[in-house]
């Protein structure tokens, strides 16, 4: 094969690769647990974000296990890191709690 043929067509798979339509992304926060529910047999908290933005919204995190949940508690600092993907509408999250 021709070292050009060769070059073209390691070009085109890496642009094609590059152009993949699942985007994962892995973020990290510190957040504040607010409020701990639980109704219908499913457990969430509510928490907030610690850092600069001066507006910060409360975000609803279901919490599937229950051991988890029970361990949980309002007014203390957590660190969640969680991976999403443009191509699911929910993401797996997980959460450890910041030692004072």
């Amino acid at each position: 094969m021709n070292p050009k043929k060769i070059i073209l067509l390691l070009l085109i798979l890496i642009c094609l690769s590059a152009c993949s339509s699942s985007k994962v992304s892995n973020t990290s926060a510190v957040l504040t647990v607010t409020e701990k529910n639980f109704e219908n047999n499913q457990r969430w908290i509510i928490a907030h974000g610690i850092g600069q933005n001066k507006k910060q919204e409360n975000i609803k995190i279901i919490v599937k296990e229950e051991n988890t949940w029970n361990l949980i508690e309002p007014g203390e600092l957590y660190n969640i890191s969680y991976e999403s993907s443009s191509d699911s509408s929910h993401q797996e999250a997980q959460l450890d709690a910041i030692s004072k």
